[in-house]
Parts: C-alpha cells; sequence; structure tokens
C-alpha cells in the first residue's frame, strides 16, 4: 500500500478473486493461529470464484489485519472463521472470532487513529492502534464498507463489503 499526498491511498484496481487471496491468507496465517491454540477456517464450504475490484496488494492488507487480530484477541481453543458471499450490494467477506469481544462503548471508536483499548488481557499485546484505521480507508478507498459487532467475552465478527468486478472486463 501507498499512501500518497493528503493520505489519498493510490493503487492499481483490477478484478481480484477474493476466494483465493483468502484461501492464501488462511494458508499464511494458520501458523500464527496454533502458536495462539486458535482453530482458523472457512465457515461453510468453498464455492466459485468472486472478484471484487479492487487493488489486490490494498485488499490482501485489510484481511490480513482482521485475521492477525482475531487470532492475537482470541482465546486459547478459540476459533476464528472465515466466510465470503454475494449478495445484491456487491461481496460480503465475513471473519467472526470466539475472543475477548468489544465493549459497546468502544465500538464507535476502534476504527479511529491510534486508538487501542486499554484492558488487562491485552496488555502484552502490541500495536500502534492503526491497522483497523488503515483498514477502514482501504475500504473506503474501494468504495466499500467496514462493519463491526461484538458482545464482550464472546467474539466479534468484522464484516467487509466490496463491490463486484465489472462483468466483461474494465471500463476506463
Amino acid at each position: 500500500m501507498w499512501v500518497g499526498d493528503k493520505g489519498k491511498i493510490v493503487g492499481k484496481f483490477e478484478p481480484v478473486d477474493l476466494r483465493s487471496l483468502l484461501e492464501k491468507l488462511i494458508e499464511f496465517m494458520n501458523p500464527l493461529a496454533k502458536e495462539h491454540g486458535v482453530s482458523l477456517a472457512w465457515a461453510g464450504s468453498s464455492g466459485p470464484t468472486a472478484e471484487a475490484f479492487g487493488d489486490r496488494e490494498m485488499l490482501e492488507q485489510v484481511f490480513s489485519n482482521l485475521l492477525s487480530n482475531a487470532i492475537k484477541y482470541n482465546k486459547p481453543q478459540g476459533r476464528v472463521s472465515i466466510s465470503l458471499r454475494e449478495d445484491p450490494d456487491g461481496l460480503v467477506v465475513e471473519i467472526q472470532d470466539t475472543g475477548l469481544g468489544i465493549s459497546q462503548e468502544h465500538l464507535p471508536l476502534i476504527f479511529d487513529q491510534f486508538f487501542q483499548i486499554s484492558r488487562g488481557q491485552t496488555k502484552t499485546m502490541k500495536g500502534s492502534g492503526l491497522g483497523l484505521s488503515i483498514a477502514k480507508k482501504i475500504v473506503e478507498a474501494h468504495n466499500g464498507q467496514i462493519d463491526v459487532t461484538s458482545t464482550p467475552g464472546a467474539g466479534s465478527t468484522f464484516t467487509v463489503q466490496l463491490p463486484k468486478a465489472p462483468r466483461g472486463g474494465v471500463s476506463a
């Protein structure tokens, strides 16, 4: 990802096979998941190619960050499940975990730059507080949306909606 002048995210937009991208990230993140005692897998069966219109590297950064967080802030023997579906508005990726969860008072703030939840369970986990802020900027640069629902002690679900790639190629 490259952020240019005035914070504008610059990238090459093309059809991106989200299923393939997510499968590769699951394989890449499996050692981290095992290290944390967390299972990482597709929810449901795999399906056909689902092409979003975007920058592959930037989308990889978004989902890598979400998967990494779902693993690091999970419980021992916890689970992270990833699903991908088409809906009338585009493609929807959900990353659901059985982790620590986020309190309702913090939910509106988690996409803010440098925001980090301070709680005893996460004291040993380091981060810059930029990951979710950057993920939101990338998703919005793709004309998409990112949302979260969460229950403290039960886990979180991050939902990313992205536009589908145009059929029959990209028009200039």
